[in-house]
């Protein structure tokens, strides 16, 4: 994008000024160009993938975060509560929140 606004800038200005476009012709069709693009960012693309495919090679796929605790042999679903009391004030602007802040 930025690229894209300096050139636009340059070429404005010249054209203001009458004068003609500071920027190189492209010296290929610009079907070739788009081609070249393509082909560019299709060989990083590839690169990005065989890079990730091989940091995460022989890992779990669901699971490949390292746990902050050991986990137990068998999942037992125990768990904890906890228990907050809100003020009324919190607990109305949160209400208003969440209606999207109309009341």
């Amino acid at each position: 994008m930025a690229i894209l606004l300096r050139e636009l800038s340059l070429v404005y200005r010249a054209f203001s000024a009458g004068q003609p476009s500071p920027l190189a012709e492209i010296s290929w069709p610009y079907g070739d160009f788009v081609r070249r693009l393509l082909k560019r960012f299709e060989h990083k693309e590839l690169e990005y993938i065989a890079f990730w495919k091989q940091q995460l090679a022989g890992r779990d796929s669901f699971n490949y975060v390292p746990p902050d605790h050991i986990r137990p042999g068998t999942q037992t679903y125990r768990g904890a509560h906890q228990r907050l009391t809100l003020d009324q004030d919190l607990t109305n602007s949160l209400k208003t929140l969440s209606r999207g802040g109309k009341s």
